[in-house]
């Protein structure tokens, strides 16, 4: 699952439910990345869009807690759990969260990768921002690109990952693991659940 954002010098994102900066350049390079794959968003990010539509040529998911809300192109989704399964089939280099802030910061510990665009500038009066990957373990960066310029600000594209999940990925089938330590016979065991295409399978391991 891939986490795609633009931020500005302080991971702002967003001020008043509309974006920081105008840059149509790097606005074709998100609608390349996410054509034909899955964008998954809040409800109040779908508002933001011209005319309040999903986005052409992609299964938009739009998670809310309004439990009367519905927009004609758009699935609904009322938990991250229903998401998962509402995306079960998809492969994960074609999901595609886009926001707003607080789907960011609920879903990016499940992202493998994050396609940050980062503006040289500190935008004035933000109200939602993106996780700081900068102070966040376990993200590193793959590739940063040359500053571009346009509109009269300069900005980076980069791509960071986070090499659990980018690992987790690569398993032929869905992989969750859970461990809990109990006595037996006097001796400390753990006790490890790995839930596999619906099976869970369970493994003692006594430390020696």
């Amino acid at each position: 699952m891939n986490a795609i954002v633009v931020v500005d010098q302080n991971w702002a994102i967003g001020r008043d439910n509309d974006l920081l900066f105008s840059l149509p350049t790097d606005m074709k390079r998100f609608r390349s990345l996410t054509l034909g794959g899955t964008v998954i968003l809040g409800r109040r990010t779908l508002d933001s869009f011209p005319g309040g539509r999903p986005l052409p040529k992609r299964r938009n998911i739009v998670i809310t807690h309004c439990p009367d809300f519905s927009r004609e192109g758009a699935e609904t989704v009322s938990s991250l759990a229903a998401m998962r399964e509402a995306t079960a089939g998809t492969p994960p280099d074609q999901l595609w969260v886009i926001g707003g802030g607080s789907i960011y910061a609920a879903m990016l510990s499940q992202c493998a990768r994050a396609y940050v665009t980062r503006v040289d500038a500190a935008a004035e009066g933000a109200d939602s921002f993106f996780p700081n990957l900068d102070k966040l373990p376990g993200w590193t960066v793959r590739a940063v690109s040359e500053p571009v310029t346009e509109n009269g600000l300069t900005y980076r594209r980069s791509v960071l990952a986070d090499p659990v999940n980018e690992d987790l990925e690569k398993l032929p089938y869905p992989v969750t693991t859970t461990s809990s330590i109990s006595i037996v016979s006097g001796i400390s065991t753990i006790l490890s659940s790995f839930s596999l295409r619906g099976m869970r399978i369970s493994c003692v391991f006594i430390p020696t």
